[in-house]
């Protein structure tokens, strides 16, 4: 992944940064929704997500992120 290059797993033409990964590559879509759909993020309010001292919003950012570098991984090396 680099901040700088375009999503090659999506066809939103957008940079493949932290907030694409979170909010809005489609590909992760159904994990997004799975994780973090109760937690209500969005760009205004993503830093209280990346900061929180709650281990239950830690967790599900945890098992997001690593069930989408699981995706990414099976997509990419396919």
């Amino acid at each position: 992944m680099n901040s700088q290059s375009i999503c090659t797993l999506c066809n939103r033409n957008e940079n493949e940064d932290l907030i694409h990964l979170l909010l809005y590559c489609p590909i992760y879509g159904p994990i997004r929704e799975h994780y973090l759909s109760e937690l209500n993020i969005n760009e205004n309010n993503i830093n209280e997500l990346l900061i929180t001292k709650s281990k239950y919003h830690l967790n599900k950012l945890y098992f997001y992120i690593t069930e989408l570098l699981k995706l990414r991984s099976f997509i990419v090396n396919e």
